[in-house]
C-alpha cells in the first residue's frame, strides 16, 4: 500500500485496541445496581477510562477508584463515551448519557435523518472502546432546540454476567 493511501484510510488513524478477560465480582454497594467490581490482571494508568463488552454489545465502562476496577453500567449518570447512530448509508455522532436510569445518545446533529430501530455503535473516538461494538437501536427521537436526543433501547442481559472483556484504546 503507498504511504498517502495511509494518511487517506481513516482504519490507519485510529490506535489499535486490546481485548483483556475480566471477571465481575460483586457490586459496589447493595443499593446501587449499576456499579459492580472488576477484576482485572493487568495495570492500567489510574486515570484511563476503559471499555467494559458482554455478549457482544457494550456493558458500560470502568474506571478506577480507591485502588480497584469500577464498571460503570448503564444507568450511572457517570458513565458516557461517544457513538455513531447509523441511519442507512448516513452516520451522526453523539455521546451515550444516562439521566434519570435511562440511557440516550446525546447531542445528536438536528439535521439527522434518524427513526427508530436505527442502530447504534460505538464510535472509536473517544478512545475507550474500539469502533463499531454494537450498543443498542434508537427507540425514540427527542428535538432539542440545536441537537437531537435518542433514547436507547439496549437489550439487557437476563442474568448479571461474571465475565466481560475489558476494551482498552491507547
Amino acid at each position: 500500500m503507498p504511504p498517502s493511501a495511509k494518511i487517506t484510510n481513516p482504519a490507519y488513524l485510529l490506535p489499535t485496541p486490546t481485548f483483556t478477560p475480566a471477571r465481575i465480582y460483586g457490586f459496589i454497594s447493595m443499593d446501587n445496581p449499576y456499579r459492580v467490581l472488576v477484576d482485572i490482571h493487568k495495570p492500567y494508568p489510574k486515570d484511563k477510562i476503559l471499555g467494559m463488552v458482554a455478549f457482544n454489545q457494550v456493558l458500560g465502562t470502568i474506571i478506577q477508584k480507591d485502588g480497584r476496577f469500577v464498571g460503570l453500567l448503564y444507568g450511572d449518570k457517570q458513565m458516557s463515551y461517544s457513538v455513531v447512530a447509523k441511519s442507512g448509508q448516513k452516520v451522526y455522532y453523539g455521546f451515550v448519557r444516562n439521566e434519570n436510569f435511562k440511557t440516550y445518545v446525546d447531542f445528536l446533529p438536528s439535521y439527522a435523518t434518524l427513526k427508530v430501530g436505527d442502530p447504534v455503535f460505538t464510535s472509536g473516538l473517544d478512545h475507550i472502546f474500539s469502533p463499531n461494538i454494537y450498543v443498542g437501536t434508537v427507540a425514540s427521537i427527542e428535538n432539542r432546540y440545536l441537537y437531537k436526543k435518542a433514547l436507547l433501547n439496549i437489550k439487557r442481559p437476563q442474568n448479571m454476567p461474571f465475565e466481560a472483556i475489558v476494551v482498552a484504546v491507547p
